[in-house]
């Protein structure tokens, strides 16, 4: 069930993503990091599922599954980070261009 509905959600932003992407509003700035960030937790959960079904069917340790979703956790959270900062120093960088060109 869980893994059903995973790719229907992965599949809806995925569609999401090309239509944001697609789009011509400039009011959107960053659109490709943006996007990127979409893909990231894509792959993130799909590497939890793989952790889980290897944890499920005993080829990993329960103290190596833990440490799988410590190490996937704490990337996602630095990677996020380091992604919305540079979308926002981006931003910041065009409403300082667009003020002093004026």
């Amino acid at each position: 069930g869980s893994f059903v509905a995973y790719i229907f959600a992965s599949y809806d932003m995925l569609g999401w993503v090309l239509t944001f992407v697609t789009d011509d509003t400039p009011e959107a700035p960053c659109k490709t990091l943006r996007a990127s960030g979409v893909f990231l937790l894509i792959i993130v959960f799909a590497m939890y599922g793989v952790v889980y079904l290897l944890a499920e069917f005993e080829a990993i340790s329960p103290a190596l599954e833990q440490g799988g979703y410590a190490v996937f956790g704490f990337g996602c959270k630095l990677s996020m980070s380091m992604l919305f900062t540079a979308i926002r120093v981006l931003e910041y960088e065009l409403t300082t261009e667009g003020l002093l060109c004026r």
